[in-house]
């Protein structure tokens, strides 16, 4: 009797023990680091062209967007000509997003016009811009970078790049605007985003216009163009999963727990 009183205790004993281990394993699982928290909301790229002579411009659209991640390729070309006599107006416009995962993407765009036209004939004018376009979400705080070139170096009103960062309102940040402005030449930018939801636009913008029926200059060219390679980085987040480390720490743990009640039932039946 007194053998099975103790073999029970033991039990008991031994099944206390062993919930608290497994407490602890699974409180060490809980808070182990994983993977990334840049998520993919849209993506795509634009082009507007328009063009005109003497009358209101004609306007043209084209765009290659969507919800989707799908081979993590958009592009979007566009041209439009306008011809009356002598005078002419071309306009071309393209943009193109590659991703390489959903945290890195290299973005290309361009836009050209030219207006030409003869003394004493109407004006002309050309408008084209060509946009590449990204919105996406972080889960904690990041940073994003990037590297680019464009052209013209030197940017104005007729020819230039710009590079758009901001956060969507509504997503627990307000609406805010990290960067709007022209880029011009080549160089990195930085910048720090809380957990939240941001839109990030490349686009390239040329204006070119003839002056009034008989006055210079007759031929106005424009164009700009832009490379650029985009990279979000986000720390480890918290996950539920367990990384190879704490597979390996859980099965050590497991061991020590037999080992530990293997050698305390010997124990109690030998004293027994």
């Amino acid at each position: 009797m007194l053998t099975r009183f103790r073999a029970r205790s033991c039990d008991l004993g031994r099944s206390t023990f062993a919930r608290r281990i497994l407490l602890l394993l699974v409180t060490a699982v809980a808070v182990s680091p994983a993977g990334a928290t840049v998520r993919f909301i849209e993506a795509g790229a634009s082009t507007v062209t328009r063009a005109g002579i003497g009358t209101p411009d004609e306007t043209r659209t084209a765009s290659d967007a969507s919800f989707d991640f799908g081979d993590g390729y958009f592009a979007s070309t566009m041209s439009l000509p306008a011809d009356f006599q002598m005078t002419q107006v071309r306009t071309s416009a393209a943009g193109a997003m590659s991703f390489n995962g959903v945290d890195k993407a290299d973005l290309f765009v361009r836009a050209q016009a030219r207006a030409d036209a003869l003394t004493f004939q109407p004006p002309a004018h050309g408008v084209a811009s060509g946009t590449a376009f990204y919105y996406f979400s972080v889960d904690t705080a990041s940073t994003l970078s990037f590297s680019a070139f464009a052209s013209p170096a030197n940017a104005g009103e007729q020819s230039n790049v710009t590079v758009s960062l901001f956060s969507l309102p509504g997503t627990g940040l307000p609406g805010t605007t990290y960067r709007d402005g022209w880029l011009a030449g080549s160089g990195s930018e930085s910048y720090d985003l809380a957990a939240g939801t941001y839109g990030f636009w490349l686009t390239a913008n040329a204006d070119a216009a003839t002056a009034a029926t008989g006055a210079d200059p007759h031929r106005v060219d424009s164009g700009a163009v832009a490379n650029l390679s985009l990279s979000i980085v986000s720390p480890p987040a918290v996950s539920n999963a367990p990384e190879p480390a704490m597979w390996a720490t859980m099965v050590i743990g497991f061991g020590a727990v037999g080992a530990t009640l293997r050698s305390r039932r010997r124990s109690i039946f030998q004293h027994a």
